[in-house]
């Protein structure tokens, strides 16, 4: 489910995320309550495909692209939670 933005017609998933180095997207961010958080999205987590469609080592404007639609739209997200540390 997607969260609105106030300035655009486009809505968010409710996180932040970066490109590492090798090319793989990491959460680095979660807004508590939001689509993300109510999903279980965790910081940490790594983004491998967006709808069905690998994002690892796509341009940053494709993959949030990719991620935004318009308000109540859904999009399915491939996590991979990193190993716990111990």
């Amino acid at each position: 489910r997607m969260a609105s933005d106030p300035y655009t017609s486009e809505a968010g998933v409710g996180m932040t995320f970066s490109m590492r180095p090798d090319g793989h997207y990491v959460a680095i961010d979660v807004v508590p309550g939001g689509p993300a958080a109510e999903a279980g999205v965790r910081v940490g987590d790594l983004v491998r495909a967006v709808d069905g469609r690998s994002v690892s080592g796509i341009p940053i404007a494709d993959m949030i692209q990719r991620i935004k639609g318009p308000f109540g739209s859904t999009v399915a997200l491939a996590l991979e939670s990193p190993p716990p540390r111990g």
